[in-house]
C-alpha cells in the first residue's frame, strides 16, 4: 500500500500531472509500448524503494515508549499543522522536494 501510494507521488511529481486517471493511463501506455523499459524502471524504482524503507523502518516487537517531554512536541507540532491554511500545498512541496533529492 505504502509502495504503491509513493510510487503515484513519485510519478505525479517526475511527470508532472495532477490526476491519478493520467497516471494509470501513462502506465497503461508504458506497459503497452515499452513493457520491457518499463518492467527495468519498475524494477529499479521498487529496489531504490526497499532500499529507503530498510534505512528508515525499524520493525519492534512492542510499542517503543517515547519521553514526555518529545510527545508533547509531537503534540503540539500536529496541532500546528492542522491550523495551517495551505498545509496540503506544503506538503506537497515538501514531498515533491524530497523527490527531486532522492530522498522519497
Amino acid at each position: 500500500v505504502y509502495a504503491c501510494r509513493d510510487l503515484e507521488a513519485w510519478m505525479r511529481c517526475k511527470w508532472t500531472v495532477n490526476s491519478q486517471r493520467a497516471i494509470y493511463e501513462r502506465i497503461e501506455e508504458a506497459w503497452e509500448y515499452e513493457p520491457q523499459d518499463f518492467k527495468v524502471f519498475l524494477n529499479f524504482w521498487v529496489g531504490s524503494w526497499i532500499e529507503k524503507w530498510r534505512e528508515r523502518v525499524k520493525v519492534l516487537s512492542k510499542k517503543p515508549k517515547i519521553p514526555s517531554s518529545l510527545q508533547e512536541k509531537i503534540a503540539r507540532s500536529k496541532e500546528l499543522y492542522r491550523g495551517m491554511d495551505h498545509r496540503k500545498e506544503l506538503k506537497k512541496m515538501v514531498t515533491e522536494k524530497l523527490m527531486l533529492q532522492g530522498e522519497i
